[in-house]
Protein backbone atom coordinates (compact mmCIF):
# COMPACT_ATOMS: atom_id res chain seq x y z
CA UNK A 1 0.00 0.00 0.00
CA UNK A 2 2.79 2.58 0.59
CA UNK A 3 4.03 2.05 -2.69
CA UNK A 4 0.99 3.25 -4.18
CA UNK A 5 1.21 5.76 -1.79
CA UNK A 6 4.24 7.39 -2.92
CA UNK A 7 3.53 6.93 -6.27
CA UNK A 8 0.11 9.13 -5.25
CA UNK A 9 1.93 12.03 -3.19
CA UNK A 10 4.18 12.15 -6.68
CA UNK A 11 1.55 12.52 -9.16
CA UNK A 12 0.53 15.15 -7.36
CA UNK A 13 3.81 16.89 -7.15
CA UNK A 14 3.73 16.52 -10.71
CA UNK A 15 0.41 18.18 -11.27
CA UNK A 16 1.49 21.11 -10.22
CA UNK A 17 4.48 21.88 -13.04
CA UNK A 18 2.63 22.59 -15.59
CA UNK A 19 1.10 25.85 -13.79
CA UNK A 20 4.14 26.36 -11.68
CA UNK A 21 5.98 26.98 -14.98
CA UNK A 22 3.54 29.10 -15.95
CA UNK A 23 4.61 31.87 -13.36
CA UNK A 24 7.98 31.59 -15.03
CA UNK A 25 7.83 31.30 -18.69
CA UNK A 26 10.40 34.24 -18.81
CA UNK A 27 13.55 31.77 -18.17
CA UNK A 28 14.64 30.05 -21.08
CA UNK A 29 13.26 26.52 -20.94
CA UNK A 30 16.91 24.94 -21.51
CA UNK A 31 18.01 26.71 -18.43
CA UNK A 32 14.85 26.00 -16.20
CA UNK A 33 15.39 22.18 -17.32
CA UNK A 34 19.53 22.44 -16.05
CA UNK A 35 18.40 24.38 -13.14
CA UNK A 36 15.57 21.94 -11.91
CA UNK A 37 18.24 18.56 -12.73
CA UNK A 38 21.79 19.59 -12.04
CA UNK A 39 21.47 20.40 -8.59
CA UNK A 40 18.90 17.59 -7.54
CA UNK A 41 20.78 15.68 -8.80
CA UNK A 42 24.13 16.26 -6.88
CA UNK A 43 22.20 16.30 -3.69
CA UNK A 44 20.89 12.68 -4.89
CA UNK A 45 24.19 11.06 -5.78
CA UNK A 46 25.53 13.02 -2.27
CA UNK A 47 22.81 10.56 -0.29
CA UNK A 48 23.35 7.43 -2.56
CA UNK A 49 27.09 8.03 -3.06
CA UNK A 50 28.10 4.61 -1.35
CA UNK A 51 26.37 2.67 -4.94
CA UNK A 52 29.61 4.29 -6.16
CA UNK A 53 31.77 1.23 -5.78
CA UNK A 54 29.28 -1.12 -6.82
CA UNK A 55 28.85 0.48 -10.23
CA UNK A 56 29.57 -1.53 -12.84
CA UNK A 57 30.87 0.07 -16.74
CA UNK A 58 27.71 -1.43 -18.46
CA UNK A 59 25.07 -0.31 -15.98
CA UNK A 60 27.28 3.34 -15.99
CA UNK A 61 26.50 3.04 -19.82
CA UNK A 62 23.06 2.23 -19.24
CA UNK A 63 22.79 5.48 -16.95
CA UNK A 64 24.08 7.62 -19.47
CA UNK A 65 22.01 6.60 -21.86
CA UNK A 66 18.74 6.63 -19.63
CA UNK A 67 19.78 10.37 -18.01
CA UNK A 68 19.97 11.71 -22.33
CA UNK A 69 16.69 10.27 -23.15
CA UNK A 70 14.71 10.34 -19.60
CA UNK A 71 16.10 14.11 -18.66
CA UNK A 72 17.68 15.91 -21.87
CA UNK A 73 15.43 14.39 -24.69
CA UNK A 74 12.38 14.37 -22.45
CA UNK A 75 12.53 17.79 -21.04
CA UNK A 76 14.23 19.73 -23.70
CA UNK A 77 10.86 19.20 -25.59
CA UNK A 78 8.48 19.44 -22.43
CA UNK A 79 9.60 22.63 -21.48
CA UNK A 80 10.08 24.08 -24.72
CA UNK A 81 6.43 23.11 -25.92
CA UNK A 82 5.34 24.60 -22.33
CA UNK A 83 7.17 27.76 -22.56
CA UNK A 84 7.87 28.57 -26.05
CA UNK A 85 4.83 26.82 -28.03
CA UNK A 86 2.23 28.15 -25.29
CA UNK A 87 0.08 24.87 -24.39
CA UNK A 88 -1.95 25.60 -21.86
CA UNK A 89 -1.62 23.50 -18.26
CA UNK A 90 -4.06 21.48 -18.42
CA UNK A 91 -3.12 20.25 -22.22
CA UNK A 92 0.23 20.24 -21.37
CA UNK A 93 -0.44 17.83 -18.33
CA UNK A 94 -3.42 15.63 -20.61
CA UNK A 95 -1.03 15.03 -23.23
CA UNK A 96 2.31 14.34 -20.83
CA UNK A 97 0.10 11.87 -18.64
CA UNK A 98 -0.21 9.18 -21.87
CA UNK A 99 2.98 8.21 -20.85
CA UNK A 100 1.86 4.98 -19.16
CA UNK A 101 1.38 3.79 -22.24
CA UNK A 102 4.68 3.58 -23.49
CA UNK A 103 5.86 2.79 -19.82
CA UNK A 104 3.55 -0.38 -19.97
CA UNK A 105 4.99 -1.25 -23.58
CA UNK A 106 8.35 -0.99 -22.59
CA UNK A 107 8.35 -2.68 -19.61
CA UNK A 108 7.34 -5.78 -21.75
CA UNK A 109 10.65 -5.64 -24.16
CA UNK A 110 13.21 -3.92 -21.68
CA UNK A 111 11.66 -5.89 -18.00
CA UNK A 112 9.92 -8.51 -19.94
CA UNK A 113 7.30 -7.53 -18.01
CA UNK A 114 3.50 -9.07 -19.01
CA UNK A 115 0.43 -6.77 -20.26
CA UNK A 116 -2.62 -8.58 -19.25
CA UNK A 117 -5.71 -8.23 -21.14
CA UNK A 118 -7.70 -6.36 -18.07
CA UNK A 119 -4.52 -3.84 -18.22
CA UNK A 120 -4.68 -2.85 -21.66
CA UNK A 121 -8.62 -2.40 -21.44
CA UNK A 122 -7.47 -0.03 -18.75
CA UNK A 123 -4.56 1.82 -20.03
CA UNK A 124 -6.70 2.24 -23.42
CA UNK A 125 -9.60 3.52 -21.35
CA UNK A 126 -7.11 5.97 -19.68
CA UNK A 127 -5.88 7.46 -22.91
CA UNK A 128 -9.65 7.72 -24.00
CA UNK A 129 -10.52 9.88 -20.37
CA UNK A 130 -7.27 12.02 -20.99
CA UNK A 131 -8.42 12.85 -24.17
CA UNK A 132 -12.17 13.90 -23.30
CA UNK A 133 -10.55 16.14 -20.43
CA UNK A 134 -8.10 17.74 -22.46
CA UNK A 135 -9.88 17.87 -25.88
CA UNK A 136 -13.64 17.46 -25.34
CA UNK A 137 -15.40 15.02 -28.06
CA UNK A 138 -13.46 16.89 -31.33
CA UNK A 139 -10.28 16.32 -32.57
CA UNK A 140 -7.38 18.01 -31.45
CA UNK A 141 -6.97 21.73 -32.11
CA UNK A 142 -3.69 21.21 -34.16
CA UNK A 143 -3.82 24.57 -35.24
CA UNK A 144 0.26 25.24 -33.81
CA UNK A 145 1.41 21.33 -34.05
CA UNK A 146 4.61 22.04 -32.98
CA UNK A 147 3.81 22.48 -28.77
CA UNK A 148 1.60 19.22 -29.31
CA UNK A 149 4.19 17.42 -30.85
CA UNK A 150 7.36 18.16 -28.57
CA UNK A 151 4.71 17.30 -25.56
CA UNK A 152 3.98 13.82 -27.42
CA UNK A 153 7.59 13.33 -27.61
CA UNK A 154 8.30 14.24 -23.94
CA UNK A 155 5.91 11.72 -22.70
CA UNK A 156 6.94 8.84 -25.34
CA UNK A 157 10.77 9.39 -23.97
CA UNK A 158 9.43 9.97 -20.74
CA UNK A 159 7.61 6.37 -20.52
CA UNK A 160 11.12 4.59 -21.39
CA UNK A 161 13.08 6.52 -18.99
CA UNK A 162 10.57 4.86 -16.38
CA UNK A 163 10.70 1.82 -17.81
CA UNK A 164 14.25 1.23 -18.15
CA UNK A 165 14.72 2.49 -14.62
CA UNK A 166 12.99 0.05 -12.53
CA UNK A 167 15.73 -2.51 -13.00
CA UNK A 168 18.68 0.31 -12.18
CA UNK A 169 16.59 1.36 -9.23
CA UNK A 170 16.33 -2.15 -7.49
CA UNK A 171 19.46 -2.81 -8.40
CA UNK A 172 21.78 0.24 -6.74
CA UNK A 173 18.28 2.11 -5.31
CA UNK A 174 15.97 5.42 -6.17
CA UNK A 175 18.32 7.98 -4.74
CA UNK A 176 21.72 6.74 -7.04
CA UNK A 177 19.90 6.19 -9.83
CA UNK A 178 18.16 9.03 -10.63
CA UNK A 179 20.69 11.08 -9.22
CA UNK A 180 23.72 9.92 -11.50
CA UNK A 181 20.61 10.51 -14.35
CA UNK A 182 19.74 13.77 -13.73
CA UNK A 183 23.39 15.23 -13.16
CA UNK A 184 24.62 13.15 -16.75
CA UNK A 185 21.50 14.24 -18.48
CA UNK A 186 21.56 17.80 -17.22
CA UNK A 187 25.18 18.62 -18.40
CA UNK A 188 23.80 18.59 -22.22
CA UNK A 189 21.25 21.13 -21.79
CA UNK A 190 24.45 24.04 -21.19
CA UNK A 191 25.16 24.29 -24.71
CA UNK A 192 21.35 24.46 -25.41
CA UNK A 193 21.09 27.71 -23.01
CA UNK A 194 20.36 30.67 -24.68
CA UNK A 195 19.53 33.37 -22.13
CA UNK A 196 21.12 33.17 -18.15
CA UNK A 197 19.55 35.69 -16.73
CA UNK A 198 16.09 34.90 -15.97
CA UNK A 199 16.85 32.71 -13.28
CA UNK A 200 18.14 35.57 -10.95
CA UNK A 201 14.93 37.97 -12.75
CA UNK A 202 13.46 37.98 -9.05
CA UNK A 203 13.50 36.37 -5.33
CA UNK A 204 9.53 35.08 -6.56
CA UNK A 205 10.86 33.15 -10.20
CA UNK A 206 14.50 31.63 -7.58
CA UNK A 207 11.57 30.41 -5.18
CA UNK A 208 9.27 28.81 -7.99
CA UNK A 209 12.90 27.00 -8.76
CA UNK A 210 13.76 25.95 -6.05
CA UNK A 211 10.06 24.41 -5.49
CA UNK A 212 10.30 22.91 -9.35
CA UNK A 213 13.83 21.60 -8.54
CA UNK A 214 13.39 20.02 -4.72
CA UNK A 215 9.99 18.93 -4.78
CA UNK A 216 8.18 18.17 -7.77
CA UNK A 217 12.02 16.66 -9.24
CA UNK A 218 13.94 15.37 -6.68
CA UNK A 219 11.47 14.52 -3.95
CA UNK A 220 9.12 13.53 -7.04
CA UNK A 221 11.46 11.28 -8.79
CA UNK A 222 12.42 8.99 -5.87
CA UNK A 223 8.88 8.73 -4.36
CA UNK A 224 7.69 7.34 -8.10
CA UNK A 225 10.52 4.71 -8.71
CA UNK A 226 10.60 3.54 -4.96
CA UNK A 227 6.86 2.89 -5.76
CA UNK A 228 6.99 1.64 -9.09
CA UNK A 229 9.96 -0.79 -8.29
CA UNK A 230 7.38 -2.86 -6.48
CA UNK A 231 4.11 -2.91 -8.09
CA UNK A 232 3.24 -3.73 -11.49
CA UNK A 233 4.72 -0.87 -14.14
CA UNK A 234 1.20 -1.15 -15.52
CA UNK A 235 -0.82 -0.26 -12.32
CA UNK A 236 2.07 1.98 -11.21
CA UNK A 237 1.99 4.32 -14.04
CA UNK A 238 -1.66 4.22 -14.49
CA UNK A 239 -1.83 6.28 -11.43
CA UNK A 240 -0.47 8.82 -13.75
CA UNK A 241 -4.15 8.99 -15.43
CA UNK A 242 -4.74 11.31 -12.22
CA UNK A 243 -2.20 13.87 -12.97
CA UNK A 244 -4.45 15.80 -15.98
CA UNK A 245 -7.23 16.06 -13.80
CA UNK A 246 -5.54 17.50 -10.53
CA UNK A 247 -3.55 19.75 -12.95
CA UNK A 248 -6.92 21.42 -14.42
CA UNK A 249 -8.42 21.51 -10.88
CA UNK A 250 -5.22 23.36 -10.20
CA UNK A 251 -5.36 25.43 -13.65
CA UNK A 252 -8.74 26.84 -12.83
CA UNK A 253 -7.82 28.43 -9.47
CA UNK A 254 -4.14 29.71 -10.38
CA UNK A 255 -4.62 30.45 -13.72
CA UNK A 256 -8.25 31.05 -14.13
CA UNK A 257 -9.29 27.77 -16.45
CA UNK A 258 -12.80 26.70 -16.86
CA UNK A 259 -13.55 23.19 -16.60
CA UNK A 260 -16.64 21.89 -19.40
CA UNK A 261 -18.92 19.02 -18.77
CA UNK A 262 -15.90 17.18 -21.01
CA UNK A 263 -13.50 17.25 -17.73
CA UNK A 264 -16.04 15.65 -15.66
CA UNK A 265 -16.68 12.67 -18.20
CA UNK A 266 -13.43 11.92 -18.60
CA UNK A 267 -12.85 12.37 -14.78
CA UNK A 268 -15.41 9.24 -14.59
CA UNK A 269 -13.63 7.35 -17.62
CA UNK A 270 -10.02 7.62 -15.86
CA UNK A 271 -11.34 6.49 -12.39
CA UNK A 272 -12.72 3.19 -14.05
CA UNK A 273 -9.80 2.92 -16.17
CA UNK A 274 -8.08 3.09 -12.96
CA UNK A 275 -10.26 0.45 -11.30
CA UNK A 276 -9.29 -1.87 -14.36
CA UNK A 277 -5.38 -1.61 -14.61
CA UNK A 278 -5.01 -1.59 -10.08
CA UNK A 279 -7.00 -4.68 -9.59
CA UNK A 280 -5.05 -7.09 -8.75
CA UNK A 281 -5.84 -10.62 -10.44
CA UNK A 282 -6.64 -13.35 -8.80
CA UNK A 283 -4.89 -16.68 -8.30
CA UNK A 284 -5.84 -19.82 -9.70
CA UNK A 285 -6.05 -22.67 -7.08
CA UNK A 286 -3.80 -25.10 -8.58
CA UNK A 287 -1.07 -22.72 -9.15
CA UNK A 288 1.09 -20.25 -6.05
CA UNK A 289 0.26 -17.14 -6.06
CA UNK A 290 2.68 -14.67 -7.86
CA UNK A 291 5.02 -12.81 -5.72
CA UNK A 292 4.69 -9.06 -7.64
CA UNK A 293 1.48 -9.43 -10.22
Amino acid sequence: MRHYLAIVVTIILWSTVEVVAKFITHVDPNLLAFLRFFPTGIILLAIGRGQFRRLSFPDLLGLTVLGLIGVTFTFAAFHQGLVLEHLQASTAATIFSVNPVFTSLAAVFLLSEPLTGRRLIGVLLGIAGIYVVGFGFGPIPFDTARGPLLMGAAQVTFGIYVAGGKKYVARYGPFFVNGLAFVIGSVFFLPMIGDWSGAVASAGTIAWIGYLALLTTGAGYVLYLYGLNKVPTAAGTSIFYLKPVIASILAVFALGDVLGVNFFIGLAIIFFSLTLTLQRSRPRPESQPVAAE
